[in-house]
């Protein structure tokens, strides 16, 4: 006589409980737990296990630097972050995967850079009494260039 084999098919969730109290337990998607009250391991996987480290990889770091330019990082300050900001934002992402809780830590706490306004013509800083006013230029003569530029050609007198 051979060992009974259990099939289960796609998309079917499945517990089984085993006689020293251990749980198998598959999800619809094909991943499965091992739980074991007693056990201090629980055991995850899932059905693919095969991928190109480097792709997904290259994946998380594109993911991170979407997230921070949600965040309002520019694409300058990107190289200059510290690499223990994006670990700390693969441990989250990896618990949020993993339905596990997400530990409590400021991902972006101090990494955003107050940018100053800047001339809307030469791009210099604007002083503080400009910004008070809400005027974009740094002073008279670039916003009398912007004026110029942005000012319409002076309408052409037809006669008939």
């Amino acid at each position: 006589m051979s060992d009974p084999v259990w099939r289960i098919r796609d998309g079917q969730e499945v517990r089984i409980e085993l006689p020293d109290g251990t749980r198998i337990e598959v999800d619809r998607d094909g991943s499965f737990r091992v739980k074991d009250d007693d056990a201090k391991v629980i055991y995850r996987a899932c059905r693919i296990r095969n991928f190109n480290t480097f792709m997904n990889a290259s994946d998380r770091i594109e993911d991170f630097i979407r997230y921070c330019g949600d965040q309002g990082v520019g694409k300058d300050e990107m190289l200059d972050l510290p690499l223990k900001l994006f670990i700390g934002w693969l441990v989250m992402e990896a618990a949020k995967a993993d339905g596990e809780p997400e530990p409590d830590m400021p991902l972006l706490p101090d990494l955003r850079t107050v940018r100053e306004p800047a001339c809307a013509s030469c791009g210099a800083p604007i002083s503080p009494e400009m910004r008070a006013r809400k005027v974009e230029f740094c002073g008279v003569p670039c916003f009398e260039r912007a004026l110029v530029t942005a000012r319409p050609a002076p309408l052409e007198l037809q006669t008939a």
